[in-house]
């Protein structure tokens, strides 16, 4: 993970995968004030002849594509925000069941079963079996069957959800995600983590389904605003920081104000 990252420790469990950015950004960092001490890098990181073109791509690169648009198009804007503190690749289904726990009056006491179709990539990722493995915490926040059980149960998927204790502990999330399969769609590419369709079977017959082509949060369905500075507010309560959890509307009114700023420096007086 420190030496390029990789997605081996999704597959493992592992708990260094949330620290993969910050590996990056501490680089980042540590390499500004290396440069500022006079301590030089290579000149032809790109292309040249052990440059990332061909360590990482075989040489096989349009290097013309590395600058198109560049000072118009900004990637960051393509980003996007995770509503919910577990992987992306559950969330399309978790839109769905939330979208069904807000439209219907769903008795999870009467659900026979629950199946979602997925890409092949999201099904090998976080479509088996909801197990319980050395780290309770990874397992649920790497499964749809758990997200999806805590999505019908609560109409919400939130950091408490992924406390270890509670995983193991939560009897009737515990069952209900047995009842959750999840099947691949045939027509979504092999790759697609934005959609998921969903279908609930009740034990009297009756069946509801909905589908995700898009993830909330993504460019294409962003967050408000409000929905960001509510998810702000809601992490705050987990924060050892008394100071920040009172401060929480300044801040937020503090950045919906950013343009208008002279110093932004005044944000940190709150943090």
């Amino acid at each position: 993970s420190q030496t390029a990252g990789n997605a081996q420790c999704l597959v493992d469990g592992g708990l260094v995968k949330r620290m993969q950015p910050g590996f990056s950004a501490r680089s980042a960092v540590l390499s500004a004030a290396l440069a500022s001490q006079g301590v030089t890098g290579a000149t032809n990181i790109f292309e040249g002849e052990y440059g990332f073109f061909k360590l990482y791509e075989g040489g096989k690169v349009k290097e013309e594509n590395v600058v198109e648009n560049l000072g118009e198009h900004f990637g960051v804007m393509d980003l996007s925000i995770k509503p919910y503190p577990c992987c992306r690749m559950t969330h399309a289904s978790i839109d769905a069941a939330l979208e069904l726990y807000n439209s219907h009056d769903i008795d999870v006491k009467g659900i026979a079963e629950v199946i979602v179709y997925v890409s092949k990539m999201v099904s090998d990722m976080v479509g088996g079996p909801f197990t319980i493995r050395s780290n309770p915490q990874v397992d649920a926040q790497f499964s749809i069957p758990y997200t999806v059980a805590v999505a019908l149960k609560k109409g919400d998927v939130f950091i408490d959800d992924f406390v270890s204790d509670t995983v193991k502990k939560e009897s009737s999330i515990l069952a209900l995600a047995k009842k959750i399969k999840v099947l691949i769609d045939p027509e979504l590419s092999t790759n697609d983590i934005s959609s998921a369709n969903m279908t609930i079977r009740m034990l009297q017959g009756e069946s509801i389904s909905f589908k995700v082509d898009t993830l909330k949060g993504s460019p294409l369905r962003p967050m408000t605003f409000n929905e960001c500075a509510e998810k702000f507010k809601k992490c705050l309560e987990y924060s050892h920081k008394s100071s920040l959890i009172k401060n929480g509307e300044i801040i937020t009114d503090f950045i919906s104000n950013l343009e208008k700023k002279k110093d932004i420096s005044e944000i940190f007086d709150y943090v």
